[in-house]
């Protein structure tokens, strides 16, 4: 399936159409990053120097994207909506669809989300945070 209209969709663990789209407007241009890497297993080289591959048929998906500045509203949206998501909480673990572009198409696969490290920019009238844009990474099983 070609480009559909988002980058990165939460897919629902009960799989009742209750998916989440990370909004287009919350990335930053330019920063999505989408590697899906072939796997290698005890590749060699001969004694010619030629590689010897064992390249196995399992894909590993590797995403990251630039999130805009957010505020704490925004933020607890972005994040709830993710962890309202997870299949394993204590692990981060989340099964998203992926957009790659080296084939114009989707992949769904578990990902776990590592830690974000969030810079506060300022805070507006003593009640909205607003923080400084981050990177959210998405590691594939």
């Amino acid at each position: 399936m070609a480009y559909n209209g988002y980058l990165i969709k939460a897919i629902d663990p009960n799989h009742q159409g209750n998916d989440y789209i990370i909004p287009l407007h919350w990335v930053i241009e330019k920063t999505y990053k989408m590697t899906y890497s072939v796997i290698d297993f005890d590749s060699t080289r001969n004694s010619a120097g030629r590689l010897i591959r064992n390249a196995l048929s399992h894909k590993v998906p590797h995403c990251t994207i630039n999130v805009r500045p957010l505020s704490n509203t925004d933020l607890n949206t972005l994040m709830s909506n993710l962890r309202s998501r997870y299949v394993i909480a204590k692990e981060k673990k989340i099964e998203l669809s992926v957009y790659i572009p080296e084939y114009d198409q989707y992949v769904s696969e578990k990902f776990y989300i590592p830690d974000l490290e969030l810079v506060i920019r300022r805070i507006e009238n003593n009640s909205t945070i607003i923080y400084e844009s981050f990177v959210l990474e998405f590691i594939g099983y």
